[in-house]
């Protein structure tokens, strides 16, 4: 859910020292696996997050996966 990812990144936002890097993993479905009967994200939730992770961490680097 999005608001569990919020959530996570102002929890990593209020650490007394910013973290280097923050992953930020989305599923991607495929074909022929157990995941790939879920939907996928529409790309400007993606968007929303990864933006909101800059604005709020804006000297920790994003590791998109």
């Amino acid at each position: 859910m999005d608001s569990d990812r919020i959530a996570m990144l102002v929890t990593l936002a209020t650490l007394p020292v910013p973290p280097e890097s923050v992953p930020i993993n989305m599923l991607i479905p495929h074909v022929g696996v157990e995941a790939g009967r879920r939907t996928a994200r529409r790309s400007y939730r993606v968007v929303r997050i990864v933006s909101l992770a800059g604005t709020l961490m804006p000297r920790s680097a994003g590791k998109a996966s």
